[in-house]
């Protein structure tokens, strides 16, 4: 008897982009419990840090998937997950698991999200605070 395989979800851009925001949104607030309400002070480091979680799972997960030829996650979601502010735990995700190193659009994108990312800190430290 054939054990019936796991169906991909139709739309899986959808899917993966509603999983991120769900899974982004609980550590999140696991996090901003567990430093005491300290991390509710400051939402852009903790923003980066619950992305960053989730683009390193996802990285670790693709790569998994990728070696049983499952359903994978869209390029698209991996590469908003980095612009959007999980790019720390993408390029970890992406140098630990060795996984879309051979691709240079990713090595792009990881450049992009950074310096937004630092362009973004230096606006809200010299020109933010001032107004």
């Amino acid at each position: 008897m054939r054990t019936p395989l796991r169906r991909c979800p139709q739309k899986p851009r959808r899917f993966y982009m509603l999983l991120t925001v769900v899974i982004s949104l609980t550590t999140g607030t696991l996090l901003s419990l567990l430093s005491g309400g300290i991390l509710l002070r400051f939402p852009y480091p903790l923003t980066l840090l619950s992305l960053s979680l989730v683009a390193f799972s996802f990285y670790g997960y693709d790569k998994f998937q990728s070696s049983r030829s499952g359903g994978r996650i869209p390029e698209a979601v991996l590469h908003a997950l980095a612009l959007l502010g999980g790019f720390p735990g993408a390029w970890a995700g992406r140098t630990l698991f060795r996984h879309k190193t051979t691709k240079p659009v990713f090595g792009v994108i990881m450049i992009l999200a950074a310096l937004l990312h630092l362009s973004f800190c230096l606006f809200y430290l010299y020109f933010w605070r001032a107004l």
